[in-house]
């Protein structure tokens, strides 16, 4: 091997490792990065799980409405054929 072939494999891997250490960088942070979670996204994290309960809790309470109402809606069609029974005039 020649001493310009010897320069030329090494200016080219210098050249190829001085690019991709901004890369190599970023990897590295970025894989830091997940363990450190700023604080701000910790404080929106939590609202939203707040949020999410309530919701939830909502839903169980719409939930029973619907109940109640599928009733009464039953009870108002049968309403009809039931017979009244009389009150305390006897009417």
């Amino acid at each position: 091997m020649h001493l310009g072939e010897f320069f030329a494999i090494f200016a080219i891997s210098g050249t190829i490792c001085w690019l991709f250490t901004p890369i190599a960088r970023g990897l590295g942070k970025r894989i830091e990065g997940r363990a450190a979670v700023p604080p701000e996204v910790l404080g929106e994290v939590a609202e939203l799980r707040a949020r999410i309960a309530e919701l939830e809790a909502r839903e169980s309470h719409v939930a029973d409405l619907e109940q109640r109402l599928e009733f009464a809606e039953r009870l108002l069609a049968r309403g009809a054929d039931v017979q009244v029974l009389p009150g305390p005039g006897g009417r």
